[in-house]
């Protein structure tokens, strides 16, 4: 299921899903353009924070992601889900 959604850079819509992806979806196109790949469990929450999309899960874990090279820097510490 879809946990969280936001807009993200004006033109996309990110989403948040119980299988741990990030989907990035194209509002013009419809279509969804990236797949987040980094949480280990469902993901809760989602926030574009200054154009950098962040996100939190189930595992723990704080997640800020370079959307176009799939990768992302943890933010590190937490010691229980995160939920926004």
């Amino acid at each position: 299921p879809v946990n969280c959604m936001t807009t993200w850079n004006g033109s996309f819509l990110a989403s948040g899903c119980g299988d741990g992806i990030v989907r990035v979806w194209s509002l013009e196109k419809a279509t969804c353009v990236h797949e987040l790949r980094g949480h280990t469990n469902s993901v809760r929450c989602i926030v574009d924070f200054h154009g950098q999309l962040c996100t939190g899960g189930k595992d723990e874990r704080v997640l800020m992601w370079d959307v176009e090279r799939g990768l992302a820097a943890e933010l590190a510490g937490h010691s229980g889900g995160v939920v926004c």
